[in-house]
């Protein structure tokens, strides 16, 4: 029991600190990715260019869906 708590503080902790730290996004431009959609790749099985009206502002750059 002791270890579980143990184990699931550490991995509570170690997340927490992932997400505090800001991560810089490689852009061109204020494009994410350069406009493509981030999850099209995965439901199309190709890169498919996002639609500003599906966008989301998120650390510093637009990422179109």
């Amino acid at each position: 029991m002791k270890k579980t708590i143990v184990l699931v503080t550490f991995f509570v902790i170690s997340t927490a600190s992932l997400f505090a730290q800001k991560s810089e996004v490689f852009k061109p431009s204020n494009q994410a990715i350069r406009g493509y959609d981030p999850v099209a790749y995965f439901t199309s099985g190709k890169p498919v260019k996002g639609d500003q009206k599906f966008a989301l502002h998120w650390n510093d750059a637009d990422w179109y869906f």
